[in-house]
């Protein structure tokens, strides 16, 4: 099973509020799979687990491709639960957020012209799904990803952002930024977190 992040206890927090906040009455099931809370006909809040990436040197390692690219497309899709985190009670499908991604430089892994990027999370036939710390696209901006590949059943291969949002920085000029559940948590200039990962690639 892969291993929580060490921020997942300050998370656990969240889900409550974000309910509250929502007006949800929904019944709470607790899973099994993961320490989160799922709502019935509703929303999935939590934290994903992923392999103990708290640093850009991890995340190089562990990312199975790592790319800078131009979000063309968002569309939302409903999936088999590529992990058993994913699955929502009473439910044989997840709700999914593919982005389309034009590739313009390629930092680790064999070079590519476009890729899909998939999160959990989007509304779709009256079900929506909301992971908390999930990263979020939109249409035209400019990121670097640290992705790993996984399969949809039904969709095909795609790639899946390392460590949720630790793995999403989005390109402002020549400055790269890392959100944390709609707040900016780090601000580098973008030559730096290159130099960075490319130093963990040879190390």
């Amino acid at each position: 099973m892969r291993r929580a992040l060490p921020w997942l206890i300050i998370l656990l927090v969240v889900p409550a509020s974000l309910i509250f906040v929502a007006g949800l009455r929904q019944e709470l099931v607790q899973s099994s799979h993961m320490t989160n809370s799922t709502v019935r006909m509703g929303v999935v809040v939590g934290v994903l687990y992923e392999p103990g990436v708290d640093s850009i040197a991890k995340a190089a390692r562990n990312a199975d491709l790592i790319v800078i690219g131009r979000i063309a497309t968002l569309k939302i899709v409903k999936g088999q639960p590529v992990f058993d985190a994913y699955r929502i009670v009473g439910y044989n499908y997840t709700i999914y957020t593919i982005a389309t991604l034009q590739v313009v430089s390629v930092l680790k892994g064999q070079p590519l012209n476009e890729i899909d990027v998939a999160t959990l999370g989007g509304e779709l036939e009256g079900l929506k799904v909301e992971l908390t710390t999930a990263p979020k696209f939109r249409v035209g901006e400019t990121v670097l990803l640290f992705l790993y590949k996984a399969n949809i059943q039904g969709h095909g291969p795609v790639y899946f952002v390392l460590a949720d949002t630790f793995g999403k920085w989005r390109i402002e000029q020549d400055i790269a930024v890392r959100e944390f559940i709609d707040r900016v948590s780090d601000r580098v200039p973008l030559y730096q977190l290159i130099s960075d990962i490319r130093k963990a690639l040879q190390g």
